[in-house]
C-alpha cells in the first residue's frame, strides 16, 4: 500500500547509509551568534563615532589656531585681507550671537514662570480671604413646638375679624340697627337723590339755553 510505513529495520537501514563520518569544523569557522555580532558592531559603530569626534576636534583646533594668528600674506591687498578677517571669525560671532539670545529667551522664559507662580500664590491667598463660614439657616424659635397629627384642645379665638363683617372686637356680632336709625337713613337717602336729579335737571336745562343763545348769535 501506497501510505504503509516501511519496516523499522529497513528505515535503519536507509537511514545509516546517507550518513557520512564528516570532520568537525573549527570553532574560527563556526558563525558568530547574533547577539554576539550586535554587540562587536555596536562596539566598532562607537569606536567609529569617537574618531570622527576627535577629527572634528582637532579640525577644529587648527581652525581656531589658524584664525589666531591670521596676518597678511605676501601680495594680498587691505581689502582681501579684511574679508578674510570676517570669514574666519564669523562662526565665532554667529555661535555669540546664539548663545546670546538663547540666554535672552531662557531669562524671558524663567521671568513669565516666576510671574506666574506669583499670580498663582495671589489667586490662592485671595481665594482664602474671600471664604467665609457656612452658615446655617435661622429657626424660629417657639415655645411651643409644632408636631405631626397634633390634636387642638379648644377652638381658635378671633380677636379681629375681617373688614365689613358682622363680627365684633370681643369676638361677638355687631349690635343691630335701631328701627328709627332706619327711617332717618332712608329719607336721608331720599332726599340726596332727589338732589341729584334737580341737580342734573337744571344742567340739562342750562346746557340747552346755552345752544339756543349760540343758534342765535350764528343767524
Amino acid at each position: 500500500m501506497p501510505h504503509k510505513r516501511a519496516k523499522r529495520s529497513t528505515r535503519e537501514a536507509e537511514r545509516k547509509s546517507r550518513e557520512t563520518d564528516m570532520v568537525p569544523t573549527p570553532l574560527s569557522s563556526e558563525p558568530i551568534p547574533k547577539g554576539m555580532a550586535r554587540i562587536l558592531g555596536a562596539e566598532r559603530v562607537r569606536a567609529d563615532y569617537r574618531a570622527q569626534q576627535k577629527k572634528k576636534r582637532e579640525e577644529e583646533d587648527r581652525d581656531r589656531k589658524g584664525r589666531d594668528t591670521i596676518e597678511l600674506l605676501p601680495g594680498e591687498s587691505l581689502r582681501e585681507f579684511n574679508r578674510r578677517v570676517e570669514d574666519a571669525h564669523r562662526p565665532l560671532v554667529r555661535g555669540a550671537l546664539k548663545r546670546k539670545n538663547e540666554e535672552k529667551r531662557r531669562e524671558k522664559k524663567e521671568t513669565k514662570k516666576r510671574k506666574r507662580d506669583e499670580s498663582d500664590d495671589e489667586g490662592e491667598d485671595a481665594k482664602g480671604v474671600e471664604q467665609r463660614p457656612v452658615r446655617e439657616f435661622a429657626t424660629v424659635s417657639s415655645s411651643a413646638p409644632r408636631r405631626l397629627n397634633e390634636v387642638a384642645q379648644a377652638p381658635p379665638v378671633l380677636t379681629k375679624g375681617p373688614k365689613r363683617s358682622g363680627v365684633g372686637k370681643d369676638g361677638g356680632k355687631a349690635p343691630a340697627v335701631s328701627m328709627a336709625r332706619k327711617v332717618i337713613l332712608e329719607r336721608e337717602r331720599a332726599r340726596v337723590v332727589e338732589l341729584y336729579r334737580a341737580l342734573k335737571v337744571s344742567r340739562e336745562t342750562g346746557d340747552s339755553d346755552k345752544r339756543a343763545r349760540i343758534d342765535c348769535a350764528g343767524l
